[in-house]
């Protein structure tokens, strides 16, 4: 009889399942499980875009070397198509091309990776290095997508009677932002910045720069005045009206030896922020940013 009840008794807790504080506690288990993976994965996925943006980059950077070893001599930083126009070959915001409020900053980076493309086109050593890249990571370009100042680059064929518009490319990085080319005659910094008034601080200072002016050649003779800005933090963090989707317009690297050199603007795609960013080579740059929330 006892040994009944026992069994009846057995019997009950087996069929009772569950109770909701095991269940609470699996659910726990499982969700921390979860978002373990997610960010192993996460962390998996940004470790892959870099590493993909590193051999990218290491591939553009040889393909220079092949070509100064041909061609010894400083690489060219502007490039003049067959119509006359002069394009300089500069990381950076045209200032014409904002079209907004001083404070807007919304204007895209100069297409100079494109543009030293377009200047080297026919080099049979760069182009076997553009064919041998990811396709999926090389994109046509058109100068109405970056400035309403230039045209798109004309370029007069063998045996053509007319000029025609360039075909001009440019390489995506792991994140699908276009990489940047850093010629030793446009580096370094110019236009208003900020930094930190120091070291940690949450203030930050006016570094006041002149912009870049250009008087560059245009179609038919005569030139237009261009005016660049190459500021790594061109906005005040601190101050009101800051927004977090402001970059800078670029990295303000000085060139290390009077080397062209390429680089990302990394995961954050701000150029300014220069501890994400992926270098050919890492340049120095300028004292008056040193303290740079960068």
């Amino acid at each position: 009889m006892q040994a009944a009840s026992r069994r009846n008794l057995t019997s009950r807790r087996d069929q009772r399942g569950f109770t909701y504080i095991e269940m609470l506690t699996v659910l726990v288990v499982i969700g921390i499980l979860m978002a373990i993976v997610l960010r192993l994965g996460g962390s998996v996925s940004e470790n892959g875009r870099a590493r993909q943006t590193q051999a990218t980059i290491a591939t553009l950077d040889s393909a220079l070397t092949s070509y100064l070893t041909e061609r010894p001599g400083q690489f060219p930083a502007d490039f003049r198509d067959s119509a006359g126009v002069q394009f300089p070959i500069i990381d950076g915001r045209c200032t014409e091309d904002i079209g907004g409020p001083p404070n807007s900053f919304t204007a895209p980076a100069f297409p100079s990776l494109a543009l030293f493309f377009a200047s080297v086109r026919g080099n049979e050593a760069i182009e076997s290095v553009v064919r041998g890249l990811d396709p999926s990571r090389v994109v046509q370009v058109q100068m109405s997508q970056y400035s309403s100042r230039f045209p798109q680059p004309q370029e007069r064929r063998a045996g053509a009677s007319a000029d025609t518009a360039i075909r001009m490319i440019t390489v995506l990085d792991g994140w699908d932002r276009p990489i940047r080319f850093v010629h030793p005659k446009y580096d370094g910094g110019f236009g208003n910045g900020f930094r930190q008034a120091s070291p940690g601080a949450a203030a930050f200072s006016s570094v006041g720069r002149e912009n870049l002016e250009l008087d560059l050649t245009v179609a038919g003779g005569g030139t237009q005045r261009a005016t660049f800005r190459r500021a790594a933090m061109p906005f005040d963090p601190s101050g009101a009206g800051y927004q977090t989707a402001w970059t800078g317009d670029a990295d303000e690297g000085l060139s290390p030896g009077e080397r062209p050199y390429f680089y990302s603007s990394g995961r954050d795609g701000n150029p300014g922020t220069r501890q994400d960013n992926i270098y050919s080579t890492r340049p120095n740059f300028p004292a008056e940013t040193a303290t740079s929330a960068q």
